[in-house]
């Protein structure tokens, strides 16, 4: 360790709304390390308005490029600004993105730290193993242990809750009864959607069978889901569309359990300390699961993956799982809760 890192960028263009919250212990770390120097992070526009509100940041730089940053003569300017921002270290959190090292190589920056992978070790200067086996928070916190002490200090956080939110849920779920469980039926792969059938069947039983307030969250381009989990769940609240990024934490916040896919809630979830039950196909619940002893991660398919492919015509590994599957996990878990 060096000590001598003033401004430090870290890189994750790659990343989405999960990532983010993911990598904050490592954020965290690298303040508590280096209180005085500068951090910033190279983002996509998604995650741009989340990562303004990190504490743990001295500024965000929006790279954009599959639209209007794309292609090499953007990238080549993206470097440039990148060499008159004067970073000493880059941090590379994408596991196997050839092209931030080489913005970090191109920009100049004479210390460029990123897992080892085929391909981009000539842009590196300090190369990490990549251990394909451990969960995301933890391969975080090792890509920065080359310029800090071993932290241990692994906790989730999901920033930028405001009272004006808090409010909004509060009202939302004025006169509610307990149990509350939110549904996140969207994900942005469509391999790792599990039928919105299913999702209204589960939310009907656990309803009928169990007293459970229910409700629907999702993006606004989930509209087309509304009806097929809402049509024969009249007692389902609806907020799919209807929130922002703070406002879904504010409602997750209420929960007493969440169920979701592998997606970014499943993060927001775990980071705000609710009970969380994820369903996993494409991809591995050993890296991408909610982080914590007190999730759970269901996965029915061992001989098929995790293949992390975004298209599949049979997605074998997300039909395998049953609503009764499900459905008895979170009757166990809100067991342990209120019994």
């Amino acid at each position: 360790m060096s000590g001598q890192e003033k401004r430090i960028l870290v890189m994750q263009t790659g990343g989405w709304i999960g990532d983010m919250i993911l990598l904050t212990p490592a954020l965290r770390s690298l303040k508590q390390e280096y209180p005085d120097s500068h951090i910033e992070i190279l983002v996509n526009p998604l995650v741009n308005e989340l990562m303004k509100r990190n504490p743990y940041l001295d500024g965000v730089i929006v790279y954009d490029k599959r639209k209007s940053q794309k292609g090499y003569r953007k990238l080549s300017q993206l470097s440039r600004d990148l060499r008159d921002c004067e970073f000493d270290t880059a941090i590379i959190m994408h596991p196997s993105s050839i092209r931030s090292a080489f913005i970090a190589f191109k920009a100049g920056i004479p210390k460029r730290i990123g897992s080892e992978g085929k391909g981009r070790g000539l842009f590196l200067t300090k190369k990490v193993k990549h251990d394909k086996n451990i969960h995301e928070v933890r391969r975080y916190m090792e890509l920065i242990e080359p310029i800090t002490e071993p932290n241990y200090d692994d906790r989730l956080e999901f920033w930028g809750i405001r009272d004006e939110d808090k409010e909004f849920a509060t009202n939302a779920f004025n006169g509610k009864t307990r149990p509350l469980i939110g549904i996140n039926p969207s994900t942005t792969w469509p391999t790792k959607h599990w039928m919105p059938e299913r999702f209204a069947d589960l939310a009907k039983r656990l309803h009928n069978d169990l007293g459970v307030t229910v409700f629907f969250t999702g993006g606004k381009n989930d509209d087309h889901l509304r009806e097929k989990l809402l049509s024969a769940n009249n007692s389902a609240l609806d907020f799919i569309g209807k929130t922002n990024l703070w406002q879904l934490g504010a409602l997750i916040q209420e929960c007493d359990l969440f169920i979701t896919c592998d997606s970014g809630p499943v993060h927001i979830s775990a980071a705000l300390g609710i009970s969380t039950v994820s369903l996993f196909g494409p991809t591995d619940p050993c890296r991408h699961r909610p982080y914590g002893e007190i999730h759970e991660a269901i996965r029915k398919n061992d001989q098929c993956g995790p293949c992390y492919s975004r298209e599949c015509r049979k997605s074998v590994c997300m039909s395998m799982i049953q609503v009764d599957d499900v459905f008895k996990v979170v009757r166990d878990k809100l067991g342990e809760k209120f019994h």
